[in-house]
């Protein structure tokens, strides 16, 4: 056992699925998106496998409509292991998409994609806490800081470290005070306003640049201004909601999106 800072809202178990996708106009292997899926407790473990996959997994921005596409669906886990991923995320320029709920920690996976977007009501937080668990994630009994100096410290070192995270990821501050106005026994629903203020849905200022320049190389006859890009590009987890089981399914939906083209 060990103490480790945890977000956590419901014991799941966690699954982590990857695919890599063919789409229908034909690809080589290296041109092909890859569709990472993070379900149930973040954890450490979790951290080591998704670290581990991407270090195989070339950074490639030049794949439309995304060379790594994330799918969450997590109640919280592990707030340092979501922050090591959600880094790791952001260099590989994932799309990280919502498709269930992101609760807790799991909201610090969805800061590093450069593409953030989900389905509504999806977002909760409260504050960080410490607890000890075990090696599936499950917690196995809570700690008090307060009764503890080293413990409370821990806890604001914690607190230090994601306020941190979210600047170097360009997410509102405000996020942390509204995380530490809520007792860790319940989790705040963020509101559609409060997701548009501090940013969690949206695109990175630098890489919706390059994904417009993208965009408009691949379809020279369909030029686009990034003011109409980026709704589509958000609309995505909604409007392929009925997709969402099916990496492939997903994959080619989101492109008809960011076109502007029917589903097929």
């Amino acid at each position: 056992m060990r103490h480790i800072i945890r977000i956590l809202s419901a014991p799941l178990f966690a699954v982590i699925a990857l695919a890599n996708i063919q789409l229908a106009y034909g690809q080589s292997i290296e041109q092909r998106p890859v569709v990472l899926r993070l379900n149930g407790p973040i954890t450490a473990t979790t951290q080591l496998n998704v670290l581990r996959r991407l270090n195989q997994q070339p950074t490639n921005s030049e794949i439309l409509p995304a060379s790594l596409i994330v799918l969450l669906n997590s109640a919280g886990g592990d707030g340092e292991a979501a922050m090591a991923i959600g880094r790791a995320l952001r260099q590989h320029h994932a799309h990280v998409f919502v498709v269930g709920r992101c609760d807790s920690a799991c909201v610090f996976i969805l800061a590093g994609g450069v593409v953030r977007a989900g389905v509504p009501g999806a977002l909760g937080v409260h504050a960080g806490r410490l607890t000890q668990t075990n090696a599936q994630g499950h917690i196995t009994r809570e700690i008090d800081a307060r009764q503890n100096l080293n413990d409370s410290f821990r806890l604001t070192d914690f607190n230090s470290q994601v306020r941190r995270y979210l600047k170097e990821m360009g997410i509102g501050q405000g996020l942390l005070d509204v995380m530490l106005a809520h007792p860790t026994q319940s989790v705040y629903r963020l509101s559609p306003q409060e997701i548009t203020h501090f940013g969690l849905y949206g695109v990175d200022a630098e890489y919706l640049n390059q994904y417009v320049t993208l965009y408009n190389k691949a379809f020279e006859n369909l030029p686009i201004h990034s003011n109409i890009l980026t709704p589509r590009i958000l609309s995505a987890p909604v409007k392929c909601r009925r997709e969402i089981g099916n990496d492939t399914a997903f994959v080619l939906c989101y492109q008809h999106v960011i076109q502007n083209r029917p589903a097929q």
